[in-house]
């Protein structure tokens, strides 16, 4: 799994590593739905859009997973419409978290920023960690290991290190995002999803660290997780755990029932934006604001999503 995490990697029905009697039972890292076979059928094309309908089933978890990707003619955005159905008879406790993952050439650590509607944290556990582990704090300000404060916004800051931080959307946001900038080539890519459905991001980076396989050392990348857990770890910590600054860490679907959620991704181009202030999500288009608050894009949306 970790060998294609770069992308958008999903997952399902866990976030972070299985427990011990788990993985000796083969289960993976973020659950069945990264390690698994997919089904891709290729849904309807013609007039203006085509659509990508993909599925699996998770055994262990007991779960059927369908995610339908649509995109559109001359439109920058491809909307995503995912449903989760419980094939058990009980309620089904779980976590379900899109593992959006940036690398070179795209991000560049003199040329790429990032940007989330965050307002609290916390770091996690790690090695070689650039941040200190379990500290609280608020976006976009993190302490360093070696002292003062590390921007979260700027990417692949000190090589050698790398880290884990779990934020909070902020509650009065109906829509949150996930966004990077690459300033040099004047390209920006986000995700907007609504908050009700993934409270969560976590941000994680590799920064040339991590020695074992498949890193070898060589690895630059920036991960901007949205979801409904916020700290990757076994689901019985997190379940034990429970909520975090008043929120819920975990997903429900009940006994025979589905969930589903929405949400979208686009790219644009935002030629001399040096930063990211906002995105807001409108009925018929997102708006993008750089330098001082400036509406640099208006994508419009080609759905009610």
């Amino acid at each position: 799994m970790l060998s294609g995490i770069a992308g958008h990697s999903l997952c399902l029905d866990y976030f972070g590593t299985p427990s011990f009697e788990e993985a000796e039972q083969g289960l993976s890292a973020h659950g069945e739905a990264p390690n698994s076979k997919w089904k891709a059928i290729v849904g309807q094309v013609g007039g203006n859009r085509a659509k990508l309908n993909l599925s699996l089933r998770l055994p262990v978890a007991g779960l059927q997973f369908q995610r339908e990707i649509t995109v559109y003619k001359n439109s920058p955005v491809a909307r995503f419409k995912e449903t989760v159905t419980n094939e058990k008879k009980c309620d089904h406790f779980f976590h379900w978290t899109q593992h959006v993952t940036f690398g070179p050439p795209f991000l560049s650590g003199r040329e790429s920023v990032v940007s989330v509607p965050g307002t609290r944290g916390i770091t996690s556990k790690g090695e070689k960690s650039l941040v200190v582990p379990e500290r609280k704090f608020r976006w976009p300000f993190a302490p360093l290991c070696s002292g003062g404060d590390v921007n979260l916004e700027q990417v692949l800051v000190r090589k050698g290190f790398g880290f884990v931080a779990s934020l909070l959307v902020d509650p009065q946001r109906d829509w949150g995002y996930v966004a990077a900038l690459n300033t040099k080539c004047g390209l920006l890519m986000a995700y907007c999803f609504r908050r009700e459905d993934f409270p969560w991001v976590t941000i994680w980076e590799e920064n040339r660290s991590t020695s074992s396989a498949p890193w070898r050392k060589r690895t630059e990348a920036r991960g901007l997780e949205f979801g409904t857990t916020p700290i990757p770890s076994s689901r019985r910590e997190t379940f034990r755990q429970g909520s975090i600054y008043d929120t819920a860490t975990f997903a429900h679907v009940p006994a025979r029932g589905r969930k589903i959620v929405e949400y979208l991704a686009f790219l644009v181009q935002v030629p001399g934006m040096k930063q990211i202030e906002d995105i807001c999500h409108a009925k018929k288009e997102v708006l993008v604001f750089g330098d001082k608050g400036k509406i640099v894009a208006r994508v419009s949306l080609p759905t009610s999503v």
